[in-house]
């Protein structure tokens, strides 16, 4: 699968994970699975997770309509913070322009981090790798 979810309740995270290939319709799916979770909570905190995917066939057009379909649903949220691990000089690209068309829309900032370590910081967790987390709920 092209793109997976985890919740950590212990952390009050939950982590999107995306592998192979990054395109419109698989960030919609993902967003649109994780959100009607029955364990789902609109507290927890969001880290995406970039680090396996290989290629992205999202240009401006298709990442405008992501954030189209996708802003309405996340204005109930109470996090505080989104942070997008993106390793790659590529979906580094991918992240900021997500960042730069949705951050307004938002009630939460996203940021861009190159690095799990770096992501796991800004929630106060130590650790070199997402497999600090432990296991997932």
């Amino acid at each position: 699968m092209p793109a997976t979810y985890e919740f950590y309740s212990k952390h009050n995270l939950v982590v999107l994970s995306f592998s192979g290939a990054y395109t419109a319709v698989v960030a919609l799916g993902i967003v649109e699975r994780y959100l009607k979770d029955p364990k789902f909570r609109p507290t927890y905190e969001l880290i995406i997770d970039f680090s396996d995917a290989e290629d992205s066939e999202v240009a401006y057009k298709e990442m405008q309509m992501v954030v189209d379909s996708i802003s309405p649903k996340l204005q109930h949220m109470e996090r505080s913070l989104c942070v997008i691990i993106a390793t790659t000089d590529l979906f580094y690209g991918v992240a900021r322009m997500y960042q730069t068309l949705i951050n307004d829309q938002l009630p939460y900032p996203i940021e861009v981090v190159r690095s799990a370590q770096k992501a796991l910081s800004r929630f106060d967790i130590d650790g070199d790798s997402l497999s600090v987390l432990g296991r997932p709920d």
